[in-house]
């Protein structure tokens, strides 16, 4: 088995419901092995904060499609990330 992190199946919604687990997990889990081998190891610490990811589907004007990621953390880390 390959150390590289699966794709998600990119032919589906990201912002489906039933998409977002998986999805979730591959932009964590992708972005904090990205953050932690160009040297910002403080970025890759604080993605392991995070429990899950909402991604929204955003700025749909003029054909062009968009998503917002929140981050959602524990509610105890909030003043953490003000």
């Amino acid at each position: 088995m390959s150390d590289e992190l699966a794709s998600p199946d990119m032919s589906l919604a990201l912002y489906a419901p039933q998409n977002a687990p998986l999805v979730s997990e591959w932009l964590l889990g992708t972005s904090a092995v990205l953050a932690y081998h160009l040297g910002k190891t403080d970025t890759a610490r604080m993605i392991a904060d995070v429990t899950s990811i909402e991604v929204r589907l955003w700025n749909t004007e003029y054909t062009h499609e968009g998503y917002r990621i929140v981050l959602v953390v524990e509610p105890s880390l909030y003043s953490t990330y003000k």
